[in-house]
This record gives C-alpha cells, sequence and structure tokens, in this order.
C-alpha cells in the first residue's frame, strides 16, 4: 500500500500534501492509500480525516489496524479510475 507520512506538520502543509498525493494515486490506479498522521493530541488526525470525508475521490476510510500505525494512520480508499476522469 502507497503510504505519506505527515506527522508533526503543521495541518496546512500536510493536507496540501495528502491533496497532491491522492491526485497521484488516483492518476496511478491505485484503489487503497495510507496517510501517517501519528497519534499525537489527535488534532492532525481529526483534520485529515474532516478532509478526506469531503475529498471527491476518496471513497471511504478508516483507521490503519494496529499493526499498521493503528490510531497514528488512516487507511483510505479511492473511487475506481475511469478512462473520462483522467
Amino acid at each position: 500500500v502507497a503510504e505519506i507520512m505527515v506527522r508533526k506538520l503543521h495541518v496546512e502543509e500536510a493536507l496540501s500534501l495528502v491533496d497532491a498525493f491522492l491526485d497521484r494515486s488516483f492518476r496511478e490506479g491505485r484503489g487503497r492509500v495510507r496517510v501517517i498522521h501519528g497519534k499525537g493530541t489527535g488534532t492532525l488526525r481529526k483534520a485529515v480525516q474532516d478532509y478526506l470525508s469531503r475529498h471527491p475521490l476518496v471513497s471511504g476510510f478508516a483507521l490503519a489496524e494496529w499493526w499498521q500505525w493503528g490510531l497514528g494512520a488512516t487507511v483510505v480508499e479511492l473511487h475506481p479510475i475511469h478512462a473520462d476522469s483522467v
């Protein structure tokens, strides 16, 4: 699973990187990716998940399994790619 690490970044910078990562992942035809935001206070996790809930390429997301960062990462499901959307 492709992943991006945004822990310890400011929210604005992290969301900008996540947006570019999602776009690139979608164009590469990836169906699932992981965003590693860290555990910390939960502020970055909440911001990332709020962003994902409104992102047009995202079909769903959930916290990662405990062996894949657990609360520190979110697994993102992307919409299937269609020829007319590239």
